[in-house]
This record gives structure tokens, sequence and C-alpha cells, in this order.
């Protein structure tokens, strides 16, 4: 299938950069599938332990698109841009199983972190100095079956909602400038699933300001569920939908920067870690001990 030319002019690249390492907290079980298969598993964003995931945001993304449809040019333009509004509820994310997210910390050693997604303390916190990122399958790569991009964790609604009129504007402007030079230009076509992917993937990026100590980042990751399954993970509450995404380009490691033990694991621990590491072809020392003074408490 080749790729639309007009929807490439519309897409937006909304990934960051961000401030490597970046940590991923996990138990013994994940970083040892982690260092052996090369890859993450992505976690649908309404099985975290956010309980206003995704709702926050696309409540506000419904109360733009509701503005832009509103303030929108007669004729296709108005057309293209109250169908979106009026058809999103039934089109946002939280509504699918095509959007998946690895969570990641700027800090890698923080207590909150390690009680609660890494065992208690009792896991690691692996420090990536980079990961892989691949266009979204729409529009560029629309013959693969994943994409990811990196964003940010905003915890201000009027900050997030700033960004992302800002980026829906964007993409209207550029589709009347296309419009302006091609009469054969479809609103319906193209504008509004380029709007979709633009709040597809800022969405996730709106957290509760509750969570703003966790200094979030987010590995997005779309897939077509025509050429990608999703698969599940049985937990205490249920099955919980994830996706595989790569954590290193083929043929190459993992950029690795540390592996940080939890604070409750004994000091053997450590020395596991580090034959584990080499077993895998990374270097030892790249292991630590957290420095977080948490004992588990024991009753």
């Amino acid at each position: 299938m080749l790729v639309d030319p007009i929807a490439s002019e519309l897409a937006l690249d909304l990934s960051e950069q961000p401030p490597w390492p970046l940590f991923h907290y996990s138990d013994s079980v994940a970083l040892c599938g982690i260092l052996k298969d090369r890859e993450l598993w992505a976690t649908h964003p309404l099985y975290l332990n956010d309980a206003t995931e995704l709702t926050l945001g696309e409540q506000i993304a419904q109360d733009v698109f509701n503005e832009f449809s509103g303030a929108a040019k007669p004729g296709d333009e108005r057309f293209a841009l109250d169908s979106l509004a009026k058809s999103y509820a039934k089109r946002r994310a939280s509504t699918r199983h095509d959007l998946f997210v690895v969570s990641l910390s700027e800090d890698g050693d923080m207590l909150s972190q390690w009680r609660g997604y890494a065992g208690n303390g009792g896991g690691f916190s692996i420090g990536f100095g980079g990961l892989p990122i691949l266009p979204r399958h729409w529009p560029h790569t629309m013959r693969n079956d994943l994409g990811t991009q990196i964003i940010r964790c905003v915890y201000d609604q009027a900050e997030f909602r700033e960004k992302l009129t800002s980026e829906i504007e964007t993409v209207i402007l550029n589709a009347r400038q296309l419009a302006a030079n091609d009469q054969m230009f479809d609103w319906m076509l193209h504008v509004p699933n380029a709007l979709l992917h633009v709040a597809h993937t800022r969405v996730p990026a709106l957290k509760h300001s509750g969570f703003r100590e966790e200094a979030e980042w987010r590995l997005v990751a779309t897939i077509d569920p025509k050429r990608r399954d999703v698969e599940f993970r049985p937990t205490s509450q249920g099955l919980v939908p994830y996706v595989r995404v790569p954590a290193a380009k083929p043929d190459e490691p993992i950029d690795i920067s540390a592996v940080i033990v939890g604070p409750t694991q004994l000091d053997v621990g450590v020395l596991s870690a580090r034959v584990l590491m080499e077993q895998r072809g990374y270097s030892p020392d790249l292991v630590a001990r957290s420095e977080v003074p948490y004992r588990q408490r024991r009753i």
C-alpha cells in the first residue's frame, strides 16, 4: 500500500527529545525478559494505576474539537470538523485496543516508584540511554504493524489544552494551505485522520497532578490491529492487554546506561544482576544498588 502524500504532509511528528537516560521500573521477571528478548511490554493506558487515564485528556480533546468545529470555515472544512467532533466519542483511544504505553521516569531511584512498580523495592530500575522511535503506522508506514513516539507527561490541564489546541490548529492551517493549492483536496478523507493522530498521541500524556513527582515520559505505541494481535497477561485484577515493542534496533544491543537494584533486595541480588548482565553481553559495572534507605515492613 502506497503512502498518501497529502496524509504525509498533514501528519505531525509529535515525538519529543527526552533527557536520557530514562528509567523503567520492573520486577525480576520483566528484567530477565527485556534482556533476553530485547523487548518492552506496552500496556493499554486504561489498565494503569491512574484512575483518570485517558478520560481527562479525552474530555479536553472533545472540547477542543467542538471549539474548532464551531469556528470552522463554511463548506467542506466545517463539514469535516463537525463530523469529527460528533464522532469523537466513538473513536477515542479508550474505546479501542490499538494504543499502548511504556512508562518511563527521569528519576531512576524514587521510593514511590519502587513501591508502586518494582515489587515494593524488590525489583529493578532499568536506565535506557535511548529507545527506537518508529514512525506511526499512519500515514508513514501503513504496511507496518507498529509505530512508536515518545512524549513527556503533562500534569497541568491548562498546559495540556494549550499544547493540544496548538497542534490541532497547525494541522488545520496546513490543510487550508493544501486546499488552496489543490482543488481536489478532500477534507473528509484527510483531516479527521490527521487530527485523530494528534489526539491519540497526545491524550496519554495527560496525568493527574497527584502523579507529578514521577516525572514520567511515555513511549506511545500504536498498532495496526489487522496486522498485529494484542496479547494478554493474567493479573489479580483480570486480563491486561499489552503489545511487544522493540527495545533496540535489529541486531543491536539495548542502549542500557544503568540497572539499579531495588532497596529491599539482599546484597546477593546485586551480584546476581551483574552476572545476568554479563551473560547477556552488557557490562556488569552498569549494575548499582539503590540509595533509598527503604526497609520493607515485616509483621
